[in-house]
C-alpha cells in the first residue's frame, strides 16, 4: 500500500520509522516478487477516492521506478469495501484451517470477529505496535517454529503493516502459506 511505498522512498510513516534494511527488503520484493508469493499493489483506479487520487498524482512517477514491468501484481485492496458475498467467499480461504494471526499488540485486528469463526483453531503472535520490523527476527523465527507444528491445513494471517510485507514474502519462501 501507500505505507510500503512511502518506505520505499525513503519516508517514514505513522507506525513505522524509516529502516534501511525495511526498505531494501520491500524494493527487492517488489522488482523480483518470485513464484511463491503473490505480490500485491493499490489499484489505480482514477476518481476512486480524494486520498488515493491526490496520493497517485504525487507518488506514481516514483512507483513506475519501483516495479517489474514484466510482473503481474495483484490488487491489494481485495479486502476493502467488500459486500458480504465477497466477504464470505473470501472466509473460504481460512475455513477448517489452523490459523497463525501476527499482529500488533493493541492493534484494531480482532481475531475474535465472525468473520474467522470457521478457523478450526487460532492461535496468536504479538508484534510491537509501533516499529514491529525491530523485532523482525524474532517475529520470523516464532512464525516458522509455530507452524511447523501446527497440524495441517494452515496458514498464517498477518496484519502488521509494511513488516507484514517481507514476513509474507519470508514465510511463502520457507514454504508457509501466509
Amino acid at each position: 500500500g501507500d505505507g510500503e511505498f512511502n518506505l520505499c522512498f525513503g519516508e517514514s510513516i505513522v507506525f513505522q520509522n524509516q529502516n534501511p534494511h525495511l526498505r531494501k527488503r520491500l524494493l527487492q520484493i517488489l522488482k523480483h516478487p518470485g513464484q511463491k508469493c503473490l505480490v500485491c499493489i493499490p489499484k489505480l483506479q482514477k476518481g476512486d477516492t480524494f486520498f488515493w487520487d491526490r496520493y497517485w498524482r504525487f507518488a506514481l512517477p516514483k512507483i513506475v521506478t519501483l516495479l517489474n514491468q514484466s510482473y503481474s501484481y495483484g490488487n491489494m485492496g481485495v479486502s476493502r469495501q467488500l459486500t458480504i458475498n465477497q466477504i464470505q467467499s473470501l472466509s473460504k480461504t481460512w475455513q477448517n484451517h489452523h490459523v497463525l494471526f501476527i499482529f500488533g499488540k493493541d492493534s484494531r485486528f480482532n481475531i475474535e470477529s465472525d468473520l474467522f469463526s470457521n478457523v478450526t483453531s487460532k492461535n496468536i503472535l504479538l508484534g510491537k505496535p509501533e516499529n514491529a520490523y525491530e523485532e523482525y527476527d524474532y517475529l520470523l523465527e516464532s512464525a516458522k517454529t509455530q507452524l511447523k507444528v501446527m497440524e495441517e491445513p494452515k496458514l498464517a494471517i498477518l496484519s502488521l503493516g509494511p513488516p507484514a510485507t517481507v514476513l509474507a514474502w519470508d514465510l511463502a519462501e520457507s514454504g508457509f502459506r501466509a
